[in-house]
This record gives C-alpha cells, sequence and structure tokens, in this order.
C-alpha cells in the first residue's frame, strides 16, 4: 500500500529521556511498508529530542509535541490522539518497535474486514541489561498471541498496546485514556473500547515488546506493591461491566481456569515423572545386580589367573636352572 488514496496512519510515540530507544522505535517506523502515515512525538518532560527525531525520521510527516514537566503515560497518550490526524492510530512506545510490515498488515486487515479495531501478536524480546544500556538478547517468547475474548479483557491485560490499531471513530465511544491511571491505562482503555467494538485479531507477529532487567530488590518489591494497588483498581473498574457469563468465564477459561489447567498438568508431568523414576530404579536395581555377580565372577578370575601365573613364572625359573646348568659348570675355573 503506497497510494496517496490510502487512509492516514498516525503512530503515537511516547518518550522521555531515553534517545537510544526512541531512535530504535522511530527507524522502525521509518521503514514501514505503508506509506501514508504522520508520527506525532509525545516529549513527557524530558530532555528535548526535536531535532534527533526529526533526522530520523526525515520527509515523514512530523508533530512534535513537548511536555514541560513529566505528565504521566496516560495524559501523554490523550496528547499524542488531540495532535494526530490519521483516520487509523497506533501507539508505539519508545521502548518497542515495529516491524516492517506492521501497519500495512493491520490497514489492510482493518479495511478488508471492515473493523474498528484490529490487533496482531508480538514477540516478547528480553535484554540482560538496562533501558540504559540494554545489553544483548536473552530470551524471546510469544505470549500475547490469543484472540479476543470481551470477558477476558475484563480480567487480563493481555493485548499489548503497540500491537493495536483502531478507527479514530472509535473515539467517540471510549474518548481517551483515564488521566487518573499511573499505569494500566491502555488496559483501561481496551477495556472500555470491547464494550462497544469486536477486536480483530491476526495471527502474525508483526512487533516487538522488549523488557529490559537490572532492577534491585527494593525496586522490585515497590513495584510489586504499586502493581497491585493498580490491578485492584482496574478490578474495581471492572465491576460495571462484569455479568454472570463473564465470572463463568473467568471461572472456567479466564485465571483460574488457567491455574486449573496448569495444576493438572503439572499434575500428569509430576506422574509421568514418578513413573520414570520407577522404571529407572529398577533398571538400577537389575543393573547393581548384575554388576555385583559380574564383579564377583571378575574377582574369582583374577584370582585364577594370579595362581596359574605363579605357577607358570615357578616353572620358567625350574625349566632355565636346569637347561643352564652345563654353561655355568663351564665357567667354573678349577680351584688351585
Amino acid at each position: 500500500m503506497a497510494d496517496g488514496s490510502d487512509p492516514l496512519v498516525s503512530v503515537i510515540v511516547r518518550t522521555k529521556d531515553r534517545p537510544h530507544l526512541l531512535f530504535e522505535a522511530l527507524k522502525s517506523v521509518k521503514s514501514q511498508t505503508y506509506a501514508n502515515i504522520e508520527i506525532v512525538v509525545v516529549n513527557d518532560g524530558g530532555s528535548d529530542i526535536h531535532d534527533l527525531a526529526k533526522s530520523i525520521i526525515g520527509e515523514t510527516p512530523f508533530t512534535y509535541v513537548f511536555h514541560e514537566t513529566n505528565r504521566g503515560r496516560a495524559t501523554t497518550a490523550n496528547s499524542g490522539l488531540t495532535a494526530s490526524r490519521g483516520v487509523y492510530l497506533n501507539f508505539l512506545d519508545d521502548d518497542d518497535i515495529f516491524y516492517p510490515d506492521h501497519i500495512e498488515t493491520l490497514v489492510a486487515f482493518l479495511e478488508e474486514r471492515k473493523g474498528t479495531v484490529a490487533y496482531c501478536s508480538v514477540l516478547n524480546v528480553f535484554y540482560e541489561g538496562t533501558t540504559e544500556v540494554p545489553g544483548g538478547r536473552i530470551r524471546e517468547e510469544v505470549v500475547f498471541n490469543r484472540k479476543f475474548e470481551p470477558d477476558r479483557i475484563l480480567f487480563e491485560n493481555y493485548i499489548p498496546l503497540m500491537s493495536v490499531m483502531f478507527s479514530r471513530c472509535a473515539l467517540e465511544k471510549a474518548p481517551g485514556f483515564d488521566e487518573a491511571l499511573d499505569v494500566f491505562e491502555d488496559w483501561d482503555f481496551w477495556m472500555r473500547l470491547s464494550r462497544f467494538f469486536e477486536f480483530l485479531h491476526l495471527d502474525k507477529i508483526t512487533a516487538e515488546y522488549r523488557f529490559y532487567g537490572g532492577q534491585n530488590i527494593e525496586k522490585s518489591h515497590r513495584q510489586k506493591y504499586e502493581y497491585d494497588q493498580a490491578l485492584g483498581v482496574m478490578f474495581e473498574k471492572a465491576l460495571p461491566y462484569l455479568s454472570g457469563r463473564a465470572w463463568l468465564h473467568f471461572l472456567d477459561e479466564g485465571l483460574v481456569g488457567w491455574l486449573r489447567l496448569q495444576q493438572k498438568q503439572t499434575l500428569d508431568e509430576l506422574h509421568q515423572i514418578e513413573e520414570k523414576y520407577a522404571a529407572l530404579r529398577d533398571d538400577h536395581d537389575r543393573c547393581s545386580v548384575w554388576a555385583y555377580d559380574l564383579k564377583s565372577r571378575l574377582d574369582a578370575l583374577q584370582k585364577d589367573y594370579d595362581v596359574l601365573a605363579d605357577e607358570m613364572a615357578a616353572m620358567r625359573r625350574s625349566i632355565s636352572w636346569r637347561i643352564t646348568a652345563p654353561l655355568r659348570l663351564a665357567d667354573r675355573k678349577p680351584f688351585q
């Protein structure tokens, strides 16, 4: 798709003081096979990166929004929505990337299906270092590859932000992000959109969701506490949408159902290991008996061999003495 009649897509990039990561994110947008794109970079109180962004983006239409102070993830997202002009909207945070066909794939999918919201799968990539010094890739996995279920989204945040493209008309039903939220602002947004629109899922990996390590224990504990608080807020926000069907889904197929499945799979694996252990133990016992028998036979044979060797040595000594006797006598001189 490179025709001027193709719908304009706005890619909204949130960033703050991570120019090395922003470079990779913007480069991935610049490399898209879909031509009709505008890029909206929202700098949430970080050092000015206008010139850096412009140098990467080149001739691609570009809007730069600068927050003089940090205003949070939700407000930054809303600033991007306000500044954007596209028919379709797609977020990309500065620590993630698109694959070259991401936008073309989703636009074609939405246009063909006449949908409002669509998402592809993403590859989770884990780096050994921090966001400042990422280091090497240490693990990759595909986790967020599930078809859309409106009941599941009430309990699980399983749709990454960068994987979703949605039509601007969707904002009429869910007008932006809840700025009272510090985290899970995207989950809340999907939850509200899901009450009005089907999320079309395309089973194709078109983006990377990147994770970085290097956190100390104290920071991890503090983040866990904040995470639990935020999770409680999200479940409270989901209450108006919960139905008996949603609860049944949660119990049968949601987190509880998943835990029940994991428990069953673990129990089955335990039984398999126990059976293998019993078989190996029986083999070990049989091998131990065989080893004992062989050792006994070996010891007996060694004793027989030693006896025969001693006898052979004695025989050699006896024969040699008799044969060499004349020679020993011939060498003697008479006593004078």
